[in-house]
């Protein structure tokens, strides 16, 4: 008997449950199990007969024993914001956010932030508005080292070198060969050190920043849909016009993509996302080593652009983000294929002995 066969037999009213809302059942399960173990508690209360207990997500934890746990999850979303599918993934995300930058790290390591971006370029000739006859999608890497002790320096790495993916259009290959000096103008790989993770700022600015958070943190709002407003403000959208909030969503996407923000901003980031009103569920799977993933996206059909997140709904970390934001100019073209982004970009953390 599997998980979810398990869990309608104990609980037959309860709508199924999805991969990423096991997942992340799961994962909140060991956490407080853990949390527990440590304060010296009980992990978890004798089960009841007959009596579905209700928590904050389903856990299902498998092995010899299986425990069920019935959703009666409260989520911020529906007509007013996300779909309510996409708010629990955000808000369950939210919730995972509060260890899931608590990476276990010896004294020496680092946690290595690796983002691969990959984007359409073209001729600077060939501006947006016009045909474009040659494209191509160049692809590039940086990568962010963060010291176990956030004191020491943090080490930032840019490639040196850029690679072509993908071509479209006639004589492509040659018109990249001609133009990519005026695109990307050559240079050397760029290794940075921060003391602290400080980054240096203007003038006239007496804040200090770390690398890969929000500058104007300060004046953030605690509450999501405060917070909605406060984005919506820094981007000079106003409130009455929601088409405008693919450019909030951007920004929310861009500021938890390295995964550095503290567990309470992040919390606040995903939460905010789940009031965004537009924001869907796009697709959700389930990898080879079991871990689930969903991405959401919002759409703004005015100015034609389209932007994915992908979320690991176990643990609460953005793997990736797509940006379909051709405009006219892709139409006008007739050179790309449908369902191709604009920009892509896949963040990996991992653990490291070393920085360069």
């Amino acid at each position: 008997m599997d998980e979810q066969t398990l869990f309608r037999a104990t609980h037959d009213d309860v709508e199924p449950l999805s991969a990423s809302r096991l997942s992340a059942g799961r994962q909140r399960l060991i956490q407080e199990i853990n949390r527990r173990d440590r304060a010296g508690t009980p992990a978890l209360p004798r089960p009841r007969t007959r009596m579905a207990y209700r928590v904050r997500f389903a856990s299902l934890a498998a092995g010899a024993l299986t425990v069920a746990l019935v959703v009666g999850a409260v989520v911020n979303g529906g007509t007013d914001g996300a779909s309510a599918e996409a708010a629990e993934i955000l808000n369950n995300a939210a919730e995972l956010s509060q260890s899931a930058v608590d990476f276990d790290l010896k004294p020496g390591q680092y946690l290595k932030v690796e983002t691969t971006h990959e984007a359409i370029r073209h001729p600077a000739r060939e501006a947006p508005g016009f045909e474009i006859s040659a494209a191509w999608v160049e692809r590039s890497t940086s990568a962010i080292y963060v010291p176990a002790d956030r004191n020491d320096d943090w080490v930032v790495v840019g490639d040196d070198d850029t690679e072509a993916i993908q071509f479209f259009g006639a004589n492509a290959e040659q018109v990249r060969e001609e133009t990519i000096d005026e695109i990307l103008p050559p240079h050397k790989a760029v290794v940075l050190r921060y003391p602290r993770g400080v980054v240096p700022s203007a003038e006239d600015d007496p804040h200090i920043y770390r690398y890969g958070t929000i500058r104007n943190r300060a004046s953030m709002p605690s509450e999501p849909a405060e917070t909605l407003g406060w984005y919506r403000e820094q981007s000079d959208l106003s409130k009455h016009d929601p088409s405008g909030d693919i450019v909030v969503f951007s920004s929310i996407v861009e500021h938890l993509e390295l995964n550095l923000e503290d567990a309470s901003t992040r919390e606040l980031l995903f939460r905010t996302l789940a009031v965004i009103p537009g924001v869907a569920v796009a697709a959700e799977s389930v990898t080879e080593d079991g871990s689930a993933t969903a991405t959401l996206q919002l759409t703004d059909t005015d100015v034609g652009r389209t932007i994915e997140v992908t979320i690991d709904t176990s643990n609460g970390l953005l793997k990736g983000t797509k940006d379909y934001s051709f405009g006219l100019w892709k139409d006008r073209s007739g050179i790309f294929p449908k369902g191709i982004p604009s920009t892509t970009t896949r963040v990996t953390t991992t653990v490291v002995d070393s920085a360069p």
